[in-house]
């Protein structure tokens, strides 16, 4: 990260996790806890890509629906919604919003999120304004980060 001119934050203490978790009322994927813990309590700056800046930020920071975050995320596969008939404006709701935090705004409505219950709990998410679908085929929190860094992770 150095070589990259990225700044991350003081770590987070285990107490700064179960404060959030006890918040929340969720508890984090490992791979979460391990960089908040160990790399940072977020970027003290954005990582720029394309001539765009993602932010990671602070736990106290981290966006999510506070009504949503403990009901499960029930999408497995891909779906996207712009194509299927049978999608109403409940089931994209509850799939754009349960069981997962929001991790970085992409632009043009797109963003990353991180999943925090359910089937696919710790994969990282894309969600676009059609639909939404696992990153790399359901890739954790450290192995995204790993792909942003070096320019990879696209929605």
């Amino acid at each position: 990260m150095k070589e990259l001119k990225i700044i991350a934050n003081k770590p987070a203490t285990p107490e700064d996790i179960a404060d959030f978790e006890k918040s929340t009322g969720i508890r984090l994927p490992k791979e979460y806890t391990t960089f908040y813990t160990k790399i940072g309590n977020g970027l003290a700056k954005g990582i720029n890509v394309s001539s765009f800046l993602y932010r990671i930020l602070p736990l106290k920071e981290v966006e999510y629906y506070p009504e949503y975050i403990t009901q499960k995320f029930k999408l497995k596969d891909e779906w996207i919604w712009e194509d299927d008939e049978n999608a109403t404006d409940k089931k994209i709701e509850d799939a754009t919003k349960c069981g997962q935090l929001f991790l970085t705004d992409c632009g043009d409505g797109a963003c990353f999120s991180l999943v925090v219950d359910g089937p696919c709990k710790g994969e990282v998410w894309s969600l676009t304004d059609v639909g939404m679908t696992p990153y790399n085929h359901g890739t954790d929190f450290l192995t995204w980060f790993l792909d942003l860094l070096d320019g990879k992770a696209y929605v």
